[in-house]
Order: C-alpha cells, then sequence, then structure tokens
C-alpha cells in the first residue's frame, strides 16, 4: 500500500540510515539515539501525513516535545535489538532486546531483555526479564513475564518470575505476583497477591 511504503521510507530517513534492513530484513536494529517524533507531526490525513497549516491558516511547525527523548509510536514495531542514550516513550512494539542508558516509558510490548536506568510499564507488557539501576514501576494492567532486578521496585500489576531489589518492594493492592522476592524492605498491601517465598534482609 501506497501510505505503508511512505511510513516505511519516513522510518528509514528518521533512522538515518541505522535500520540495517538489507543485512537483516526480519530482525533489523535500530540505535534510537537522535531520533524524535512530534505528536503534532500526524495530520488529518492520517498517520505519515502531516498537515500543512492550522486552523485560521498558520503554518504548521512541527517541533519535538522533548529533546532527550525518543518516541515509538503505537503503529510501529520494531523488529529487533534497540540501543538508546536518550529517553524513551514507547506505545509500539518492540520485538527485541532493550538498552537504554536513560528512562524508559512503556505503553505497548517488548519482547525481550530489557536493561535500563528507570522503567515505567503503564498498561504495556514485557516478555523478558528486566534490570535496572534505578525504580521499576509496574502500573495497572501492566504484565511482565520475567525477572526483575532494580532499586525500588513498585508493582500494581501482574510479574510471573522473581524480583530482587536493593532497596524496597511494594506491592500495592492491584499486584499479583509468582515468584520469590529478595529486598531490603517489603510493603504489602491489602488486596496484593503473592505466590512465593519472601527473602527481606538489612543491607550489609
Amino acid at each position: 500500500m501506497k501510505k505503508e511504503g511512505n511510513f516505511s521510507k519516513a522510518f528509514d530517513e528518521l533512522l538515518s540510515g541505522t535500520l540495517r534492513s538489507g543485512e537483516r530484513s526480519e530482525a533489523a536494529e535500530a540505535t534510537l539515539g537522535s531520533l524524535v517524533t512530534s505528536p503534532g507531526a500526524t495530520g488529518e490525513d492520517g498517520p505519515g501525513k502531516a498537515a500543512d497549516s492550522l486552523p485560521g491558516g498558520k503554518p504548521f511547525s512541527p517541533k519535538p516535545a522533548c529533546l532527550d527523548q525518543a518516541v515509538i509510536t503505537q503503529d510501529m514495531v520494531i523488529k529487533g535489538s534497540v540501543t538508546s542514550t536518550s529517553n524513551i516513550l514507547m506505545e509500539g512494539s518492540i520485538l527485541g532486546d532493550v538498552t537504554c542508558e536513560g528512562d524508559i516509558s512503556v505503553k505497548g510490548k517488548i519482547e525481550g531483555k530489557v536493561h535500563v536506568r528507570s522503567l515505567s510499564l503503564q498498561g504495556g507488557t514485557v516478555q523478558g526479564d528486566v534490570e535496572s539501576t534505578g525504580t521499576v514501576l509496574i502500573g495497572e494492567e501492566s504484565k511482565v513475564n520475567g525477572n526483575i532486578k532494580g532499586g525500588h521496585i513498585d508493582i500494581n500489576g501482574s510479574v510471573v518470575g522473581d524480583i530482587a531489589s536493593t532497596e524496597r518492594v511494594t506491592l500495592n493492592p492491584k499486584a499479583v505476583v509468582e515468584g520469590n522476592i529478595t529486598a531490603t524492605g517489603l510493603s504489602m498491601f491489602d488486596g496484593a497477591e503473592l505466590k512465593g517465598s519472601v527473602d527481606v534482609h538489612k543491607p550489609a
């Protein structure tokens, strides 16, 4: 389809040649360190086509919402590993490992291992292990199928896997965890479910 072709061409240009489809058509790698897209880049004619002007005839000049944030929109599916030096707002899908020196906010789906400074999962899913040097937030209706390692781990969704925290684990009322927990502190609210062992100890 013409729309799909235009989207693929635009995406290739945004990645500035880092999408190596010629080498691996089914598992292309995308380095998104400098990729920034603007929510305003979608016009009334559909995704991928920017409006020429705003109401009243004023010229339209899309600007990135955040200069150090990469955006993966809902209609984007990346097959292959992703490496970023900036923050990532992810609403689409990544079928591969993700390594990020910044923070990731996930509303979409990741199928692969995640290495990140901090992770906020808001209605999204992760199929793979998560390793964070900071905070991990698992919001309502979010799911992680894999082990989680991090600092403060705050859960209000579903986790199937072991949890290891260098700080505190918080199980909020809608948390459902199937796995063992190791942490220096644990808070568990009424309504939370835990199927597994607990090892809470003071830091050495």
